[in-house]
């Protein structure tokens, strides 16, 4: 039977909850069936979804609200929205508890990041020295720079490389990891690509969007193995 995997969605200022195709898409083209995940605020549907759900993709989008890891809001700072903020710890925590698989991507990277105890760069271009652009205007299809992945990590056993072209959709990223946490995957001007949870449980984090570069191996092989793990859990 195939795994069936909840996405989460954001809310717009419309009140619509939205997401780009491109998560679901890629979930079905590795085998997998995209649940798409309203962001509703109660612990308690998200154990149950948790309990009924075989893994768990965090989508990218917008900052997250600087208070949940005791930082003061930088100039940069976009709009935030408490709501998904709480609805994705909610999920992410009660995934985690299950040892349930987690697939992080962009923003979702920098959701588990939080929910595990570590904190962002909330700026990138005037916090890190760098002329990498982390925030391209090329089309999303398309990679703008390299990453860097250790050769020992589970991220360079799935691809089966060690050096991978990645698009860039991002102004704030990864600062301190929590101990539980490695950071597997960078980009030349040091920002992390990529971290891994350590423990007996399949937790990934990507900085960069591979749902829109499905055309790309490296891309289908990372959401391939994600479905794989998910049909398994």
């Amino acid at each position: 039977m195939s795994a069936m995997i909840g996405i989460t969605t954001f809310i717009e200022l419309d009140e619509f909850t939205k997401i780009r195709r491109a998560y679901a898409n890629s979930v079905a083209t590795a085998g997998g069936i995209p649940v798409l995940l309203s962001p509703i605020v109660n612990e308690t549907l998200a154990e149950e979804l948790a309990d009924r759900l075989d893994g768990l993709l965090l989508s990218g989008g917008g900052d997250i609200n600087p208070i949940h890891y005791h930082e003061e809001p930088h100039p940069t700072l976009d709009l935030v929205c408490d709501t998904r903020d709480q609805y994705e710890f909610q999920l992410a925590k009660a995934f985690m508890n299950r040892r349930k698989p987690i697939l992080a991507i962009c923003r979702g990277a920098q959701v588990l990041n939080v929910v595990l105890g570590g904190t962002l760069i909330q700026d990138v271009p005037s916090q890190v020295t760098t002329d990498l652009p982390h925030s391209q205007e090329a089309d999303r299809h398309v990679a703008t720079h390299k990453i860097q992945i250790d050769p020992q990590s589970k991220l360079a056993e799935i691809l089966d490389e060690c050096q991978i072209d990645v698009n860039s959709f991002h102004h704030q990223s990864v600062k301190d990891l929590p101990g539980t946490c490695q950071a597997t995957a960078y980009a030349p001007d040091g920002v992390v690509e990529a971290f891994e949870y350590q423990g007996d449980q399949f937790a990934l984090a990507v900085q960069w969007h591979p749902e829109a570069m499905t055309h790309d191996e490296h891309s289908l092989k990372l959401f391939r193995y994600f479905v794989d793990k998910c049909s398994c859990s």
